[in-house]
């Protein structure tokens, strides 16, 4: 499912109101099931739809053309830092839900010249992972009633403190799967304010 809007357009607006550059990336995915298969099929995951639990422990990956396209984007924003106005040591990546499970295996699985400067994992998945001893800062951001991925424990971000990498952590009691910058009257409307207020407290918008 594609929430380009509630996930990206929307996002980029609220930051470029608040003085921070954005871009929105459109990435490869696999293809559509064949016609006929049920749209419930269609939207699961490893046998988990989006509030429902999975029957059993899973792992996200993220298929290759769109890891690619993510390293791509990165390459692309830092080769334009300076006609574009923006820091090329800043720059940061975030994803949701399966944005989410990419914007981590780009940071992890990347060489150290390709990783983000900091990222923000929304609804990600939660279990601990291997991480770089230099992974960038982390914001991340879940509700407890997030059947798909707060199914797991927390690990990735005891895996963080451990490891003595900043992390800033948001649990939120309410908002389910995929609330995006949707309103509902739920404390996790808030996360993009966090996002904004974390960014503020470590220097990362102060003008170079």
């Amino acid at each position: 499912m594609l929430s380009m809007d509630t996930e990206g357009y929307q996002v980029a607006q609220y930051l470029a109101d608040h003085g921070i550059a954005a871009f929105v990336l459109k990435y490869r995915v696999n293809s559509t099931p064949a016609a006929g298969a049920s749209a419930a099929a269609a939207a699961a995951v490893n046998g988990a739809t989006p509030n429902t639990p999975p029957p059993t422990p899973r792992r996200f990956e993220t298929p290759a053309p769109a890891l690619e396209d993510a390293r791509a984007a990165l390459r692309l924003v830092r080769a334009r830092a300076a006609s574009w106005g923006i820091d090329p040591k800043r720059v940061g990546f975030m994803g949701f839900s399966a944005g989410a499970v990419m914007t981590l295996d780009l940071t992890f699985k990347s060489p150290a010249d390709m990783r983000p400067n900091f990222i923000a994992s929304i609804y990600g998945p939660m279990y601990a992972q291997d991480i770089p001893a230099d992974a960038p800062p982390m914001f991340n951001a879940v509700a407890i009633d997030d059947g798909l991925m707060a199914a797991d424990d927390f690990g990735i971000i005891t895996t963080y403190h451990r490891a003595n990498r900043p992390v800033e952590f948001h649990l939120y009691q309410n908002g389910g799967h995929g609330f995006g910058m949707r309103k509902r009257g739920m404390t996790a409307d808030l996360w993009i304010d966090q996002f904004y207020a974390w960014m503020q407290a470590r220097g990362l918008l102060n003008r170079s």
